[in-house]
Formats: C-alpha cells, structure tokens, sequence
C-alpha cells in the first residue's frame, strides 16, 4: 500500500479498514500544490471514490477549476468551502491550507496514491454489493442463480470502475487509422479475422474486435449450423472463440461441430446418425481421430441455461486472460442467441429487456475489443409474406438492434420453404422436383446493415445432412471437383 493505508484491521471479528484518509489527505495537497498533475489523477479517480466526502468535494472542485484554466489552491477555493457543512469537523475553510502545510505532501507520488484510493473504493463496492448478496442468502425466495448473478454483477462493478477510457491524441488517431490500412492489406483485403466460409468473409470483410454482428434468421434457417462453422472456421485459424449457448446443451453443439468436421464435400457422417448413435466402427474410430483434432482447437463454451450480462461480461474477461495464458487472443464471442439473455434488471418489458441487452453487448464488444456475433430470431410476419426473405423490420422484439449492431445478416433457405410446398398431385411433382434442384443445398447471406461498408448478398451452402456450411468459393470441395 502506498501512503500508509491499511487494508484490513487485524481483528478478523472487526470490519475490514477499506480506506485511506491520510492518503486522500495527500493527494488533495499535492494537487494544490502542482495542478499540472491534475489530469493525470482525474482519469484515475472519481469524487466518490474518496472515503470522506469532503475530500471527493475538495477534489471535484479542483478538477473543476483547473478544466476552466483557474488556480485551484486553499486561497482559490476557500470561498467554496467556508460554509459547507462537511468541513466543520475538519476545520473549515482553513483546513485546505493545513493539506499543503505539510512539506512531505510535495515529494509524495500522487499517481500511486491515486491507484490506492481507486482500488480501495472498487474494494468498498466489491464489499457492499457482496454484503447485499449475503444479506439475501437466507432468503429462500431469492434463487441460487439470482444470488450468483447479483454476486457477479458486483464483481464487474468493482472492475469497470476502475478501466479508464483511453484518450489518443488525434496523431495518434490518425496513426491507428493508417496502420489499420497497412493491417488490412496484409490480410488480404480482410479488416478482422476469417471465419473460412468464403461468402461470410467477402461480406463482412472479417471479424474485428469491437464489432457487434447479428446473424438472424427464422427457424429452420441453418443460424446454429452457420454459427458453429463460423466457431470452427475461426478457431482453425488459431483464434480464440468463445460460444455462449443458452439454447443448446455442449454436448449437443459438439455433435454437430463433429458432423462438421468429418464431411470432406464427398463423404460425411450423416449428422442424425451421429446423434443416434447408429454409426459403425470404422466411422466411430475417424470420429474419435476428429476429436483428437478438436482438443488442439482454441475453442471453449459456456453451457448455460440463463445468463445476465454482467454475468456475460465477467466470462469474457476471464476467457480472454485463460487464453491470454495459452498464447492465444479472444477475437470472437458467439451468443445462441440474444433473445434468450438476460439484462439483469426485475420487471422489464421485453422490448426494453432487448434493447439494454443490445446496448450491453455492443458496449461489451468494445470494451472488451472482441467481436459478438449474436444469433437473434425474427418476428413471424416473414411466413405472412409471399417473399419470405427477411429484412430490417423483421428484428424480433427490438429496433434497437438494428441500431446498436455494427452489421446484421441475414439468412435464407428457399429449399425449406419449397419442402413444405411438395405436391401431393403425380402430375405436378416434376415441375416441383426441377424447382428443388435449383435451390438444393442453397443458403443466402443477405448484409442488410454494414456501418463500415457495403451491403449486400451471396449464395453459399448449407448441407443440412451433415450440418456443413461452405462458401461458393469452397464448391470445388463441396461437390469434389
């Protein structure tokens, strides 16, 4: 500890001593002292950081004059302090003259005592958002999993407080802008990282860290399946990917991760017998060589029914440091899907449920420098329609959505449409059956919304039987050409 403080008395029976007013104390004289250090301190702290809210006063107040360019000193600001309340136990306004009395107070170092006091205010919040919980364990109407995300969210709490935004010079911000183009062009054209199914690539140009994607779709349009080779395709590249499922079980987004794995575009393992358990042998064996590659795979997932976002956002920073420690960087978050998370908050309507959530995951995004790729549904007025292509207007529950998402793709399977139209008339089955082949194994990216770029539309493909999704650029492989 830096200044004397002490962080925890030595009577475990007595409350922790999560403050430093002698510190504090220091800090305010060493500011008067020199306000030239004051910027540096006020990205640091925040006036209710201080313990005693006379000194987060005394701190506002100088912060306050020297942004106008104002002398802020106990001669300065005395006029604003001889008759605040706060101050009569310390002496008054002259107690500003007794902070830089001290000749000590000008060799201190204010930087490390201002990271003292911050961390001992995010240790106070930790604290009291922790005594709440405990407080609520012996409820028996507050569930376990209520109480583990309010423990979380206090957790996070602590954390944000203490990320401060950065500040780059706009050199520096120029400088970003040109690297980013020397980044780009070395990566052939890609702004993130490639997901190795050639259409998504093209229209997203890669998946870059600060991004929220939303990949949506009716039922039956493959957003699992496309969302677990886009996992795949990233993980292969040696990224690290972490898959949020609240619809699926682990074991079951593993089953069709293997079925992926093993269709080569001529020969594959049909993915119902996969998960009946009816393969032989000799695929069991390949199945099991597939498994040993996947280990190598930087892949993780977290299988949860129910998830709140500060719950969210704590598993993010803690798989970004677990692969940190592996040599690898978190690049990509994959949420199955939006409408099942949770904001955290009691009695909320859905449309304001959906729309904090999606102000969450674009600020996660950012802080975090990861992409989201966030699966959503679509509302059921796309069957009313003789097109059933999606559009904006489509996004379930929320236009706040479409707002906050850096991107929006659609999906689109005109072969599932058509299956359910087969003729039950002989005579009418040819035209059908030509209609079918048109559109077999088809998929349609559709880029409805892309802030940095252009929207538009690909064809790729999607072989239901195996759960396989490829590029129109991968045909050679999908048809063994």
């Amino acid at each position: 500890m830096q200044a004397g403080g002490q962080r925890y008395q030595a009577d475990n029976d007595a409350a922790p001593t999560l403050w430093n007013t002698e510190g504090e104390a220091a800090l305010l004289g060493g500011l008067m002292l020199n306000n030239r250090t004051v910027d540096v301190v006020a990205d640091i702290l925040q006036p209710e950081d201080f313990y005693e809210a006379a000194h987060g006063a005394i701190f506002s107040a100088i912060v306050a004059a020297t942004s106008m360019e104002r002398l802020a000193n106990p001669v300065t600001l005395r006029p604003l302090f001889d008759n605040d309340p706060s101050l009569v136990d310390l002496g008054g306004g002259s107690y500003l003259a007794q902070l830089t009395g001290n000749g000590s107070v000008a060799m201190v170092d204010l930087k490390s005592i201002a990271n003292d006091i911050a961390e001992l205010a995010a240790r106070r919040r930790l604290l009291e958002g922790l005594s709440e919980t405990r407080a609520r364990v012996s409820n028996l109407g507050t569930t376990l999993l209520e109480l583990v995300d309010e423990a979380d969210a206090a957790l996070v709490a602590a954390v944000e407080r203490r990320e401060s935004a950065p500040q780059p010079t706009i050199g520096e911000a120029i400088g970003s802008a040109l690297q980013r183009i020397v980044d780009i062009q070395a990566n052939d054209g890609r702004v993130g990282v490639a997901c190795n199914i050639s259409d998504v690539d093209h229209l997203l140009g890669g998946f870059d860290g600060g991004q929220l994607i939303v990949l949506a779709g009716r039922p039956g349009m493959g957003k699992t399946a496309v969302a677990c080779s886009i996992s795949k395709g990233v993980a292969e590249a040696g990224h690290g990917v972490l898959s949020v499922s609240l619809e699926m079980k682990a074991d079951e987004l593993g089953q069709r991760v293997l079925c992926d794995m093993a269709y080569t575009g001529q020969h594959g393992i049909p993915f119902d017998r996969i998960v009946r358990a009816t393969v032989s042998r000799e695929e069991l064996r390949h199945l099991y060589r597939l498994k040993g590659e996947s280990d190598a795979l930087p892949l993780r997932i977290v299988d949860a029914g129910s998830v709140t976002l500060p719950r969210l956002a704590l598993s993010v920073r803690r798989h970004k440091r677990k692969f940190a420690a592996q040599g690898k960087e978190l690049k990509l978050v994959v949420i199955d899907y939006l409408q099942l998370l949770q904001a955290g908050k009691n009695a909320r309507s859905a449309y304001e449920q959906v729309s904090e959530i999606s102000k969450g995951l674009k600020a996660l995004a950012k802080d975090a420098n990861v992409c989201i790729l966030a699966l959503a549904q679509l509302n059921r007025g796309v069957e009313q329609r003789e097109d059933k292509r999606p559009n904006l207007s489509d996004l379930r529950d929320s236009g706040q959505i479409e707002q906050d998402a850096d991107a929006v793709m659609f999906l689109y399977r005109e072969e599932y449409y058509l299956a359910h139209k087969k003729p039950r008339k002989e005579e009418q089955m040819p035209g059908w059956q030509a209609d079918m082949a048109m559109v077999r194994d088809r998929i349609e990216f559709i880029l409805a919304k892309r802030r940095n770029g252009r929207t538009g539309h690909s064809v790729g493909y999607y072989f239901s039987d195996y759960q396989a999704v490829r590029g129109s650029d991968d045909r050679q492989e999908a048809f063994g050409l």
